[in-house]
């Protein structure tokens, strides 16, 4: 009980209040203090006036008091003083009362004339310890609850939680023929983050938009995280769906504000589905379902937006998981195939190189082109293995040609951001390299601007470990990501690829000539190859020859063309 017991005593029979302190005053090693109040609106006002629970270890109560009587004296005692734990002080008719009020909540109870002062000072320390017990098991209890309904990381509802809250809505608003919505939110390029700043700014991140989320919505409406970069807002009692309209321009806004970590300003975007009761659904599954297909829906149309549901999203959905679900099949059966388009040589002018291009042959006959199925397989990670897979079969090609007597000739392959972000990136090459045969000289790796920018430190070091092995590195459609060209200068690069809307707009004005003439000569200041994409005409081809432009390719010159008419490409 400590050095010392600090003892509350509600007796307003003075006489059984003075036995009290004897009786335990008996007890010489017992170091205690008593304050003594005779009636229920005393002990209200003491619990006013005390700074906390702790000032006491122990109320003595009795039940029949001049202002209240019975068990109703011990409810309004544990509503005062909920944290400490109460022993019932009761004449010997009055026993069995105390014995129900045990029944209520109070720890024990002492008959006043029949218990010795060892007996009541045992009593009094065996109630506080096993009240001290229960806190502890109700505590215990309290977190196992919170961690079965709440995400550890952010605090807010878990999925579970989620679950069964927007059932119970959905039945409220039922009854009340109400309309509520269900907003499912996704943080744009949350991974980058991640990758570029470590995983514990992530997590603060998270953290952070869980915060803005709660201060953008009513104490009534639910915020949810269901795991990763995904959460979910239930908002209830709705007028017209422009109330969640409402509610959705405010995340945008709040969440477009900049975010403070390890001294980077981080600004981010989200993309916002929103599904309506009853008008989109009418179940727990449908509505997430709707709101996931409607947020997938804003991501189409550029991110940083929201987009309520409508059918056509669900029919778009099951199409995306359908190619989900046959890409997997496909990766793993080795279904995609791979095109090469000629890159040819303006100052020999013979097929110097080739880019490989991935073409998807589905079961129904019909063949998607990477336009159809790229961005699902960035947004669910297939862009890896699909990735592995391309340059694996690229670099096998590559050696059958040469197998064949081709002439040896380059072999461009495409990263994604996704990929280059592994981070066994390298090695994954370097194996490939190895068990191919293919000369890394012959290996040509084409990046965004993008890519490399998104966390140009670590880019670097990836960079120069590939130059290393001997492979040659390009920017693909350069001119249209990064306006910062320190980048070049930085980067171990090779060649510049002139984006093909650059080249296509050559017939259209001066000012276009004058912008690829620009980099034309950036690039041979800094000692960099130039090829030019997309070339359709027969005028787009000589307007490039004359620029100085070390390559082209295009439809003009050839188009995709599968491994076997390669061969006839080289010798024409």
């Amino acid at each position: 009980m400590g050095a010392e017991t600090n003892i509350l005593l509600v007796e307003n029979n003075l006489g059984d209040a003075r036995l009290f302190r004897d009786v335990i005053r008996e007890i010489s090693e017992v170091r205690f203090t008593v304050q003594n109040v005779t009636c229920l609106q005393e002990l209200m006002t003491l619990s006013d006036e005390s700074n906390s629970d702790a000032d006491f270890d122990i109320i003595v109560l009795d039940l029949d008091l001049p202002d209240s009587a019975g068990l109703s004296t011990l409810l309004s005692c544990k509503n005062a003083f909920h944290e400490v734990p109460i022993i019932v002080f009761s004449g010997h008719d009055d026993e069995s009362i105390a014995v129900e009020a045990v029944k209520f909540g109070a720890q024990d109870y002492l008959v006043k004339g029949f218990v010795d002062g060892r007996a009541m000072v045992r009593t009094i320390h065996h109630a506080i310890e096993r009240h001290a017990l229960w806190q502890q098991l109700e505590q215990a209890e309290q977190r196992e609850h919170f961690l079965a309904t709440r995400d550890p990381l952010t605090g807010l509802l878990n999925r579970y939680s989620l679950s069964e809250i927007l059932k119970n809505q959905i039945k409220h608003s039922a009854r009340r023929q109400e309309l509520m919505a269900t907003i499912f939110l996704d943080i744009d390029r949350f991974k980058s983050v991640n990758d570029s700043l470590g995983y514990l700014v992530g997590d603060a991140l998270l953290v952070d938009v869980g915060r803005r989320l709660q201060n953008c919505v009513r104490i009534t409406d639910t915020v949810a995280h269901l795991g990763g970069d995904e959460f979910v807002l239930i908002l209830t009692d709705l007028q017209t769906q422009d109330d969640a309209a409402r509610v959705c321009e405010k995340v945008l806004s709040e969440l477009a504000k900049p975010f403070f970590y390890q001294a980077h300003e981080l600004y981010i975007g989200c993309s916002i589905g929103i599904a309506l009761y009853p008008d989109d659904a009418a179940d727990y599954e449908s509505m997430i379902k709707h709101a996931g297909a409607a947020m997938h829906s804003a991501k189409d149309a550029g991110r940083q937006c929201y987009k309520f549901y409508c059918q056509e999203m669900a029919d778009t959905a099951r199409q995306r998981l359908t190619i989900e679900n046959d890409m997997r099949r496909a990766i793993e059966t080795g279904a995609f195939k791979l095109v090469y388009q000629p890159i040819y040589n303006v100052a020999t002018q013979t097929l110097e190189g080739v880019e490989a291009l991935v073409r998807w042959p589905r079961e129904d006959g019909t063949v998607l082109n990477p336009y159809a199925f790229i961005d699902i397989a960035e947004e669910t990670g297939l862009i890896v293995p699909l990735g592995e897979y391309v340059l694996r079969e690229a670099c096998e090609q590559a050696m059958r040609w040469s197998d064949s007597g081709l002439p040896p000739i380059s072999m461009s392959v495409n990263v994604s951001a996704r990929q280059f972000e592994e981070e066994n990136f390298v090695e994954m090459v370097s194996t490939i390299l190895d068990e191919t045969g293919l000369n890394s000289k012959r290996l040509i790796l084409e990046l965004t601007e993008h890519v490399v920018m998104a966390d140009a430190e670590v880019a670097a070091v990836t960079l120069n470990e590939l130059k290393a092995m001997g492979i040659r590195l390009a920017i693909d459609d350069f001119g249209t990501g990064y306006s910062s060209l320190s980048y070049l200068n930085r980067f171990p690069i090779d060649t510049l690829k002139i984006d093909q809307t650059f080249v296509q707009k050559l017939e259209h004005g001066e000012k276009d000539l004058a912008l690829v003439e620009a980099i034309v000569a950036l690039a041979q200041r800094l000692g960099l190859e130039i090829t030019a994409e997309g070339v359709e005409t027969e005028h787009q081809c000589n307007i490039m020859k004359n620029l100085g432009c070390d390559r082209l390719q295009g439809f003009h010159l050839n188009c995709p063309m599968d491994a076997d008419q390669i061969p006839d490409a080289c010798a024409a």
